[in-house]
């Protein structure tokens, strides 16, 4: 069983960056954002193996390996290794906190000069990441450090867009489709992940040869690949779950009903 995940992830992170926010002084917590990163960037460094960055000798593998061991780290990659393990959390509270720090803007700046200050901070961390991208790949299943500050900067530059497109000049009628995301996000995310499990594990089709191919495989060989072929295929395939789950989740938000944890 493995023992991370992505709510595993997202449970450390809050957690963590709550305990923070409580004992650390707000105008210290850039300076804990700076170090969360370094730190990490010098862990992976120093401790690494040949490749530093590498699936198979980065310094997360060893560190979640020797905590956890092997038979419960993510399989997905081909070896042991989960892109939500224990090391690699310790940046994902940076990103947290960069989250935290722009609600902290948001309050105490003028609502008309909110999108402007995002977007200088937004700017800035993008190219931050970018260029310390060149030394420290940005890097989704390690979380590098570089990729805390590229994926902040873009996020503060939508989120700067938005406030002036919804907040300022009240654009709003477009967003219903994200909306129906956000009233039950949760809900819908643990309810994709049962479904993808179910098709992969309990769903089992015969092949015509006498084997048998996961729901899966089935739906993406069968109903998208024919008239699409592999490559489009495959983008039907996610396009029709993001809608089925929409469809679920527009019928929640129609009858008001809304979970939550």
């Amino acid at each position: 069983m493995r023992i991370m995940g992505v709510l595993q992830r997202i449970a450390l992170a809050y957690g963590m960056t709550a305990l923070i926010v409580l004992i650390a002084p707000h105008r210290r917590l850039p300076v804990v954002v700076a170090a969360i990163l370094l730190i990490y960037w010098g862990i992976l460094y120093f401790l690494g193996g040949p490749d530093l960055y590498s699936l198979h000798t980065n310094a997360t593998i060893a560190f979640d390996r020797a905590i956890l061991g092997e038979n419960h780290l993510y399989q997905g990659f081909g070896i042991p290794f989960d892109p939500e393990g224990i090391l690699s959390s310790l940046p994902s509270i940076a990103t947290v906190l960069t989250g935290y720090l722009a609600g902290m803007m948001i309050t105490e700046t003028a609502r008309d000069r909110a999108p402007v200050r995002l977007s200088f901070f937004g700017i800035a961390f993008t190219i931050a990441g970018y260029l310390w991208g060149f030394v420290f790949p940005v890097n989704k299943p390690l979380w590098t450090s570089s990729y805390v500050l590229y994926t902040a900067g873009l996020a503060s530059l939508l989120f700067a867009l938005l406030i002036y497109l919804v907040d300022l000049r009240g654009y709003k009628k477009w967003s219903l489709p994200f909306s129906v995301f956000g009233r039950n996000p949760l809900f819908l995310f643990i309810l994709s992940v049962i479904w993808g499990k179910t098709l992969r594990l309990l769903i089992h089709i015969p092949d015509g040869e006498g084997n048998t191919v996961t729901g899966s495989a089935w739906l993406y060989q069968n109903v998208f690949t024919p008239p699409a072929g592999n490559l489009n295929g495959s983008l039907a395939y996610a396009l029709a779950h993001i809608m089925f789950f929409w469809l679920i989740g527009y019928v929640l938000y129609k009858c008001r009903i809304f979970v939550k944890v």
